[in-house]
């Protein structure tokens, strides 16, 4: 529970008697409203990642931190190939169950400190702030790539098989987060 707490002096018949006046305010519906504000302005409502909100601001913060610091950054973007497809075959229902499934995927590969978003429809961001190579970079989109061509598994036991296509691109040459997702896109 949130409360809000407000104490003010009241002057007494003589000063040496001080007198106080407190008043408590139950606010755990507003914090509640503000925090659920906050969730819909940054995550998406499907998959409960990052949105693309959210995501462009930790890019710029990563591009910035990595001209400080001089360490190396990736952005993954990944895209999930011919998703139309199969949304227009089998209902958008089917397709969100698909894009949960995803999104569980990519949170199983998250390193602490990574982010994983969803960019939009089929589209998803992976952003590692700290990689030891651009060759690290190419065997985390491997490693992505691979659990995302597994099986998924839909309603009343049927598989589908996805094909997706990463871009990847690094930190160290951008002046913006927006020119970074452009480049992995």
């Amino acid at each position: 529970y949130w409360f809000e707490l407000s104490i003010a002096r009241k002057s007494g018949p003589s000063e040496s008697i001080q007198r106080f006046i407190a008043l408590s305010r139950d606010i755990t519906e507003r914090k509640q409203a503000e925090a659920l504000s906050h969730h819909l302005a940054y995550f998406d409502a499907l998959t409960q990642l990052p949105n693309r909100r959210m995501l462009l601001d930790r890019t710029e913060q990563a591009v910035g931190g990595a001209r400080k610091s001089g360490q190396i950054g990736a952005l993954l973007f990944v895209d999930l190939d011919n998703f139309k497809q199969i949304n227009d075959a089998r209902g958008h229902a089917v397709g969100d169950i698909m894009l949960k499934q995803v999104a569980q995927r990519l949170l199983g590969l998250q390193r602490p400190g990574d982010t994983v978003a969803r960019f939009g429809g089929d589209e998803f961001v992976v952003l590692i702030e700290d990689i030891t190579s651009p060759t690290h970079a190419s065997e985390v989109a491997q490693e992505l790539a691979d659990a995302l061509t597994q099986p998924f598994l839909l309603p009343a036991g049927k598989e589908v098989y996805l094909t997706v296509s990463i871009g990847l691109a690094g930190a160290t040459d951008h002046r913006t987060g927006d020119s970074w997702l452009r480049d992995a896109d």
